[in-house]
């Protein structure tokens, strides 16, 4: 028997929210106010997105994340990783497929991988020297 869609979990995190600490969410997680900690997805087609007026700082796990505010750290998206116009990333985003929009800003490292979760490797400091 499948489930009904009112069965649907859908997790809220308002605009003047604060939270610190460990988020374990299923199906859909939204983003308005300000999370430190990693968050981490159960199922295969959990859905986080970080609104524009949004801001996470932390490691996160889901097979779907969607930025459009601010995000520092990063992202290991099993299915796909989407920037909306107001994303503001800074740190390493780990997907099979991406969509970037105009205006969408990143700073770190894209790495597209058959399987997301894989190890990324840093780049080497601006001041070094080879040699």
């Amino acid at each position: 028997m499948a489930k009904a869609e009112s069965d649907k979990g859908v997790t809220l995190i308002a605009k003047n929210a604060r939270l610190e600490g460990e988020i374990a969410f299923d199906n859909e997680l939204y983003v308005y106010g300000q999370v430190q900690g990693n968050i981490r997805a159960g199922g295969d087609k959990a859905t986080l997105v970080i609104g524009e007026q949004g801001r996470v700082k932390g490691d996160v796990r889901a097979p779907v994340v969607v930025i459009n505010g601010e995000f520092e750290g990063t992202v290991f998206a099993s299915s796909k990783v989407v920037l909306a116009e107001k994303a503001r990333v800074s740190g390493n985003l780990c997907y099979k497929r991406i969509e970037m929009r105009i205006g969408a800003r990143m700073d770190g490292q894209l790495a597209q991988q058959e399987k997301a979760g894989a190890e990324v490797h840093a780049f080497p400091s601006a001041d070094y020297k080879d040699g």
